[in-house]
């Protein structure tokens, strides 16, 4: 069928495949029917209403947040591999660290011991922080593929599939920011209290807040 109606069988023939087909009477009723199918479909029935739809989605703001934060879940419970090396090398960055500024926070003879352990504690939450922001970047451009085509279909709006991005990544981030901290506090020779770790871990959250920021902005 394709080597016989190739443009260059045509020309070899003298003939116009097309033009005897619109030429041809089967041409002629169907064009007929359609057009009067197109002109019957085109036509507003007299008691027809135009239709109306109180909302752009069919589903709530709340309903779209649980069901993109449900996706999001299954796809990073799936993505296992990205969760493992986040972990492993969390734990890495910690004994590397650790090792370089080892029991720098014990030392407080001198004001040069102040800047050591202010800098070792500066540069524990910035590693962090821009490791964890530049991890994340691969995964949210393959995940905005699958966002651009459901938002298209008008399954949800961006601020929900922005939201549950930026809520699934704190459990994770809470967990290795905590194994981080504790690590670092200790190897650091900081004083070892329940308000004192805290404070660190709140602190070395930066990392994960600044993770939080660069994953929205990706996601927008």
């Amino acid at each position: 069928m394709l080597e016989v109606t190739t443009p260059a069988q045509e020309i070899a023939l003298g003939v116009d495949f097309a033009d005897i087909y619109r030429n041809s009477e089967q041409y002629r009723i169907f064009f007929r029917r359609h057009k009067a199918i197109i002109k019957e479909l085109s036509t507003r029935a007299p008691d027809s209403k135009d239709l109306y739809f109180p909302t752009k989605y069919s589903q709530s703001l709340l309903i779209q947040c649980i069901a993109c934060l449900r996706e999001q879940h299954w796809s990073y419970w799936r993505n296992s591999s990205y969760n493992a090396v986040r972990f492993i090398h969390t734990t890495i960055t910690a004994l590397m660290l650790g090792t370089v500024f080892w029991r720098l926070g014990s030392k407080k003879e001198k004001p040069q011991d102040l800047f050591n352990a202010m800098g070792s504690m500066y540069a524990a939450v910035l590693f962090l922080g821009i490791k964890s922001a530049s991890a994340v970047q691969p995964v949210v451009a393959a995940e905005r593929t699958f966002f651009y085509r459901e938002r298209a279909s008008g399954m949800y709006s961006a601020l929900p599939y922005a939201f549950a991005q930026v809520l699934i990544e704190l459990p994770y981030n809470f967990i290795a920011d905590m194994v981080y901290g504790v690590i670092v506090h200790t190897m650091l020779g900081f004083e070892i209290t329940t308000v004192k770790i805290f404070c660190g871990y709140l602190y070395g959250g930066d990392g994960t807040l600044g993770h939080v920021q660069c994953h929205g902005r990706c996601t927008d």
